[in-house]
């Protein structure tokens, strides 16, 4: 029962999240509530961080291994997460993270321009990469069955979202961006 309970608060989870991320939504937020909506995006961090803490402890709390934790394990499994952690920081290194957090206004600009230097040079999703390397190297550490849920789950996840996400761009930059997806891999370079 722990593990259906979890899978559902998972999926609730990273559903409200693309909710709360549509376009539709936030216009929507836009015209009802216009003296609010310059909060939006801290609200929106605020509510992903506080659902994200408890789901993240108590998918901890499990201790029904998949697997044995072997001590060799640990390297791998450390290797993952600091490459994850490391592909993060220069994610955040890329863009404006206040603006990202909702703690400065985001400058919108009509003549908005595709940016493919930087880490775009090599992967169209950064922090989906950061993910992709943060959420294995978690199981690898603790092989539980609900780190092996969570991690399917945000697998599935990002894949989706990177999808819906890539729809947006070539509405927004057209031919730019389909050029620039044939270029540059997804998540990982020369892989995929």
């Amino acid at each position: 029962m722990f593990f259906l309970k979890i899978s559902i608060a998972w999926v609730l989870y990273f559903a409200l999240h693309s909710l709360l991320a549509a376009d539709g939504v936030k216009e929507y937020c836009r015209t009802q509530f216009p003296v609010l909506f310059p909060h939006y995006r801290i609200v929106y961090n605020l509510i992903a961080i506080f659902g994200l803490m408890p789901l993240v402890w108590f998918s901890l709390q499990d201790t029904t291994y998949v697997f044995s934790p072997d001590t060799w394990m640990r390297i791998p499994a450390i290797l993952l997460m600091s490459a994850g952690v490391i592909m993060l920081l220069v994610a955040f290194a890329s863009f404006n993270v206040k603006e990202f957090l909702g703690l400065e206004k985001p400058e919108y600009a009509p003549d908005a321009k595709l940016v493919t230097s930087g880490v775009y040079r090599y992967v169209r999703h950064p922090l989906y990469t950061a993910m992709l390397l943060l959420f294995p190297g978690v199981l690898l550490y603790r092989p539980t069955c609900s780190v092996l849920l969570l991690t399917v789950l945000a697998i599935i996840y990002i894949e989706i979202g990177s999808r819906l996400e890539e729809k947006k761009l070539i509405q927004v930059f057209g031919e730019d961006y389909i050029r620039y997806q044939q270029q540059v891999k997804r998540y990982f370079p020369f892989i995929y």
